[in-house]
This record gives C-alpha cells, structure tokens and sequence, in this order.
C-alpha cells in the first residue's frame, strides 16, 4: 500500500509539474508577455517550441518578446521560421518588417509590409509602420496615403495622426500638421511630442502665447528641451 502511495504521488506530480502541453506553455507566456515579463516569456516560448517545433505561432509570440528587448535580429530569426512553417502568416511579414525597420533596412521593411498587407489588408498597423519606413526615405507624400488608411481602419490612432502632422510640417502644409497634431493631443492629452511640435507651428503662424502654452505643456511631460524654447521665445 505504502508502494502504492508513492507511485500515485509521483504519477500525480509529474502529471502536474511536467505534462504542460506546448499551448499551455503558449498561454503561459503571453500571461508574462502582457506583464512585460518578456524573459520569462520566452523562456516558456522555447519550451513549446521544443514541444512541437512546428508551431507557427510559438515563433511569432516569441519574436514579438524579443522586439520588446530590442534583439531584432533575434525577431527577425524567429519571423523567417514562422514564415517558412505558414508562406501566409500575415503577422510574421509584418514583425520581421518592424525589426528590419529598426535596423535601417527600411527597403526590405517595405517589402515585407506590403506582403502581410497583401495577405490582410484590415491590419491598421500595417499601413501606419509601412508609413514611418516611406517617410524614412523622405517619400513624404507616400506616406501620407498610409497614415491615411492608417486612420480609416482606426480613427483613434493618435500616432498616426502624430506622424501625418510631421510629415504635412515638412511639406510646409502648416495648417495641416497643426490640426493633426490637435487631434493627436485631443485622442491622448499626455502625447508630449504632439505638444512640442504643435507649439512650434503655431510659432511659424503668429501664435507665440499658444505656443509658449504647448511647450510649458510638453516640459511638464518630460520634454526637457522644450523649457530651452520657452527662454527663448517667451520670456
């Protein structure tokens, strides 16, 4: 009997500590990936890729925790596996094209955005990242159009608005960058970058006291350098 006891007690043990299958491992790890525990999560990650190494999607989750530690070529490693296990993994061509666009390759980024927007095209983060490698080649009139799409998909994406509004500056379209930068402020009151450049056009309309307002705004929320404008140009 005493035999018996110690053989139910290793079963049940076993059974609990060591028979996780390769999804619970996955749930697992988006638990730690959603509390920014993206060591652990990886950790679980490798565990039900050792499971079953055909698992798409453990590739993915565990590029995407890699991103968040700024390993792109390690993303970039485990998007190619995802991509050669699923050619069709929307998400795959669109993390690989982050981490490229992270790494300067803004050409290849391109390439891959435009594939997982190929294969699903109601992605409002595909657009926006395609968006930011246009504008990094200073194709700024192209990047418009997908920040535009950006914005229909999604019309409380404070960033793409934030993003329009730079590029509108840089083509000398002032009334368009200071209204997308109010609609980015208006969508998230604490976009300090959104204050900070609203201020300095509202400087090239004529509107210092509104100005003098957006950069007191943008220090109180971290930007130091905008305290550097206000000396200049407020007191």
């Amino acid at each position: 009997m005493k035999n018996f006891f110690v053989v139910l007690f290793i079963l049940i043990y076993t059974n609990s500590s060591f028979g996780q299958t390769a999804n619970e491992y996955i749930d697992l790890s988006q638990k730690k990936s959603e509390s920014q525990e993206y060591i652990e999560a990886i950790e679980y990650l490798n565990k039900a890729i050792e499971l079953d190494p055909n698992l798409a999607l453990a590739y993915y989750l565990r590029s995407f925790a890699k991103a968040k530690l700024k390993d792109f070529r390690g993303t970039i490693a485990d998007c190619n596996d995802a991509i050669q296990l699923n050619p069709n993994y929307a998400f795959a061509y669109f993390g690989r094209g982050v981490a490229k666009s992270q790494l300067g390759k803004n050409l290849e980024a391109i390439s891959d955005f435009n594939t997982a927007i190929q294969l699903d095209s109601n992605q409002h983060q595909f657009y926006y990242f395609r968006g930011c490698s246009i504008a990094a080649l200073n194709d700024y009139k192209k990047s418009i159009y997908d920040w535009n799409k950006t914005i229909e998909l999604s019309p409380d994406f404070s960033k793409a608005y934030y993003q329009r509004g730079r590029v509108k500056d840089e083509l000398k379209d002032n009334s368009g960058a200071l209204s997308d930068y109010s609609k980015a402020i208006n969508l998230d009151p604490k976009f300090a970058e959104a204050y900070i450049n609203r201020g300095i056009i509202k400087m090239v309309l004529g509107d210092l006291d509104g100005a003098c307002y957006d950069w007191s705004k943008s220090g109180e929320l971290g930007i130091t350098r905008s305290y550097t404008l206000i000396e200049n140009f407020c007191n």
